[in-house]
């Protein structure tokens, strides 16, 4: 542990990350950022639609009430909640979901998952919570939502060197770890709405991305 001029140490504060179910490993990790932030819950907002186009979301993305109400009318949608939180309560169904960034900042990714009842077709349906799972249990990182937050969190100054400092310290994080801390850093809030079937889950996606068709979202296929 070093002691630096200002009286402070240079030893990583602990970060609290996503649980995962099945997940025996401990929840906290070294690391500075919190798990919610602010963890209120916004409920959605329903206005009519801008003139004009009002299936079409306004360019900055930002949500006000015109873009709720484009998007709102398409589905009924859930409330937004922390990912965390969505991980626990997303249902097993299929579906489609959003993500922002905070409590009130822009829709920055639409995502859509199927039955996800393994490749034979006969497990378990895990639906839209087995497709956020994915994402933190390090085997989604590479692809979808999971790539899109990684990406960011290693364009992050900041973040790693909160990583190098826990190598430096004797605790690195294992990979998946890396990944759960991203989401961490990304403070991401959810929302979504349940379809009968994948390919439902599929129409409605296109959709919604049309409608954000002018919004800097991170999906890299649109």
């Amino acid at each position: 542990m070093h002691l630096r001029q200002d009286g402070l140490t240079d030893r990583p504060r602990k970060l609290l990350l996503p649980p995962v179910p099945g997940d025996q490993e401990p929840a906290l990790r070294p690391g500075a950022y919190p798990l919610h932030g602010d963890c209120h819950p916004v409920g959605c907002i329903r206005r009519r639609s801008h003139p004009g186009n009002p299936m079409r979301v306004p360019a900055d993305a930002h949500l006000n009430d015109r873009a709720l109400s484009a998007l709102d009318e398409m589905a009924d949608w859930s409330e937004w909640v922390p990912f965390g939180e969505a991980l626990a309560s997303a249902p097993l169904v299929p579906g489609v979901y959003m993500a922002r960034e905070g409590t009130t900042g822009p829709i920055v990714y639409v995502g859509m998952a199927g039955e996800r009842a393994g490749r034979t077709g006969t497990g378990t349906p895990k639906g839209l919570r087995g497709r956020l799972g994915v994402y933190v249990s390090g085997k989604g990182l590479a692809s979808g939502l999971g790539e899109a937050v990684m990406d960011r969190a290693l364009a992050d100054p900041g973040w790693l060197r909160e990583r190098l400092a826990e190598a430096e310290a004797g605790e690195p994080l294992r990979a998946k770890a890396w990944g759960r801390a991203a989401f961490v850093r990304a403070q991401l809030h959810l929302r979504w709405t349940t379809t009968p079937d994948k390919a439902r889950a599929a129409a409605l996606e296109r959709r919604v991305l049309a409608a954000l068709a002018d919004a800097d979202l991170w999906n890299r296929r649109r």
